[in-house]
């Protein structure tokens, strides 16, 4: 896949893109709420990583800014206008495999978004034979999803969220099923893929070498219920990132004293502030 390439685009701007806002959500009848007091604001271009345990809410606050919830209250926009469903602006990449559509091979699967779109055949060609170059499945677009390992199918949803050129990528913890070395592979692959494209990428995960290696920023979440966003920290590491680096473990270990601090923080009480 393509290589990281060294800090040769512009840093994310200052500019506020994807503004969470003071979200909470509880689903109807439920005693506690999975977030609460939530705000966040995603820069233009950037690449930021949501950190925490499971079930604190991190899949949670993806799905309400791809469209797929609503918040309770609080409000979520992105550059200024309300988010109040799901849209081609903002492309999701799951887990597992589960959206991988079984009767359609490799190139139909990249291609279904562009014509649910209606993009004319040309273009529909064009931007699908792009995509599985860049993933490097060029060679694999006859084969169905069950011919697949696990990191192509991964392969395979990038592509696919690649190929609609939505400004906004969301990614919940699709690395998380694989093997250590494919994972790193696809860490490594992706930052290179980042780098080229600018878009600004919400990215999910539990995994603190992952954060290091992909983030901007990252947020740590505390765990649920009532989660919240504990804190924000900014990763200096230059690009591309070395994981044997000292600067790296010693990151590593700031990020974990983090998370840990944020797992021992009791819920928040109705009422008090998050």
């Amino acid at each position: 896949m393509t290589p990281p390439i060294t800090d040769s685009r512009p840093r994310p701007s200052d500019e506020a893109f994807v503004v969470i806002d003071d979200v909470s959500f509880a689903y109807p009848g439920s005693p506690q709420p999975i977030l609460r007091d939530v705000s966040l604001e995603l820069r233009r271009g950037e690449f930021f990583v949501l950190l925490g345990p499971s079930g604190c809410g991190k899949t949670t606050i993806l799905n309400q800014v791809a469209g797929f919830e609503r918040p309770t209250t609080g409000s979520i926009s992105m550059d200024g206008k309300p988010i109040t469903g799901p849209g081609p602006d903002r492309a999701v990449i799951f887990q597992g495999d589960d959206s991988l559509l079984g009767w359609l091979n490799v190139r139909d699967n990249v291609e279904f978004g562009l014509r649910a779109l209606r993009t004319p055949a040309a273009e529909r060609t064009r931007r699908v034979r792009q995509a599985l170059e860049t993933v490097e499945l060029d060679r694999q677009q006859g084969k169905f999803p069950h011919e697949l390992s696990g990191g192509m199918k991964q392969r395979v949803q990038i592509a696919r969220a690649l190929v609609v050129d939505a400004p906004v990528l969301l990614m919940d913890e699709p690395f998380g099923a694989l093997d250590a070395q494919t994972r790193t592979t696809l860490q490594d692959a992706l930052a290179g893929l980042w780098e080229q494209s600018q878009r600004t990428v919400l990215f999910i995960t539990h995994d603190i070498s992952e954060a290091l290696i992909l983030g901007d920023r990252i947020g740590v979440m505390t765990s649920g219920p009532a989660a919240r966003l504990q804190t924000v920290m900014d990763n200096p590491l230059p690009r591309p990132r070395a994981r044997g680096a000292a600067e790296f473990a010693e990151l590593y270990r700031e990020v974990e004293e983090a998370v840990t601090a944020a797992k021992s923080r009791p819920p928040a009480a109705a009422g008090e502030p998050g």
